[in-house]
């Protein structure tokens, strides 16, 4: 992930966890994030396909975490053990993140229904780990 469109997702998960999604401004989030706001709008047109960014990169990150802790590991129960501890540190760690996937996990929007499909893959993902502890 390009060091811009980092910095734009931070700034844009810190503005729509204080904000709400309605709340949360192209305009607040260029101004959290430092940058122009046609810096903001080269790298995403609307506040819809900046949430879908902030969803699908943010899930991508948290499995990467997972799949490197876990790997590390020797046998089943100490993986399980692992994906634990690393699942609670990741919530504790991305406390807003956290908040705006639940903050807009119920609706009828295209923007809530996608996400409520990256938690069903991310639940599914998580899964494979527990049928394979047991």
């Amino acid at each position: 992930m390009k060091n811009t469109k980092k910095i734009i997702m931070a700034a844009a998960i810190k503005e729509i966890s204080e904000k709400g999604y309605l709340g949360a401004t192209m305009d607040g989030i260029a101004i959290k994030a430092g940058v122009a706001k046609g810096t903001l709008y080269y790298h995403f047109n609307t506040k819809e396909e900046l949430f879908n960014y902030i969803i699908t990169e943010g899930m991508h990150l948290i499995k990467n975490d997972i799949d490197q802790a876990v790997a590390n590991e020797k046998g089943i129960i100490n993986k399980f053990k692992q994906l634990c501890f690393i699942q609670l540190k990741i919530i504790y760690d991305n406390r807003d993140f956290f908040k705006v996937i639940m903050s807009q996990l119920w609706g009828v929007e295209l923007r809530q229904t996608e996400l409520r499909n990256a938690v069903k893959e991310y639940i599914d993902y998580i899964e494979k780990y527990i049928r394979e502890a047991i």
